[in-house]
């Protein structure tokens, strides 16, 4: 016969009345940075100022940014291939067509566990998707039309630097589409242009 199949890690007896634990796992780090800048202007009053107001003056810049880590992953009732450990599964260098080492699971579907049966942690700290990264601006000027009525300008980017976000990876060991990662998170560079008049 063939080799023996052996779970990496220990579970409890199904029928244990011990309580079990559950480690709730989360993202390890999030960076979100929010700023606004009103660009200076001469308040002086003589005529080359008064055009240098009107092109560069009444602009404002804004950015948000926000970044973070990825989620950690979950391979479902999966079993490690022989020889292989938790310590396996990251690849030296993730890419969309395999985030992971996929030889470290067993993907013979014969040999798999029933559904009541769990063998390893619903995820793995060790063991991460890919993370988040994207940078908003925006770009504005306010024009004063006298008294109370003013004119206003607005560029808006999002995904400005058109950064590709990536979902999590296949992670159904027994798909051919393990490891690989065919959407994205979130969308490219946009760009909005708006007018609007106070009064």
């Amino acid at each position: 016969m063939g080799s023996t199949i052996k779970p990496a890690l220990r579970s409890p007896s199904i029928f244990s009345r011990k309580p079990t634990r559950f480690i709730a796992i989360g993202i390890a780090a999030i960076v979100v940075a929010i700023g606004a800048y009103a660009l200076a202007s001469s308040n002086s009053g003589n005529g080359a100022s008064g055009v240098t107001n009107a092109v560069f003056g009444g602009w404002q810049v804004g950015y948000i940014f926000k970044a973070q880590s990825g989620a950690p992953l979950g391979f479902g009732n999966f079993l490690f291939a022989e020889g292989m450990g938790v310590d396996d599964i990251m690849a030296d260098d993730p890419s969309v067509n395999q985030w992971f080492n996929v030889n470290a699971f067993n993907r013979v579907s014969s040999q798999q566990l029933v559904s009541n049966v769990r063998t390893q942690p619903s995820r793995f700290p060790e063991v991460r998707g890919p993370g988040y990264a994207v940078l908003d601006l925006s770009l504005l000027k306010n024009v004063g039309l006298g008294g109370s009525r003013q004119l206003q300008f607005r560029v808006e980017a999002y995904n400005a630097l058109n950064r590709a976000n990536f979902q999590n990876p296949n992670t159904t060991t027994t798909s051919t589409a393990l490891g690989t990662i065919t959407a994205q998170n979130g969308l490219p560079r946009q760009l909005q242009l708006a007018v609007k008049v106070t009064f």
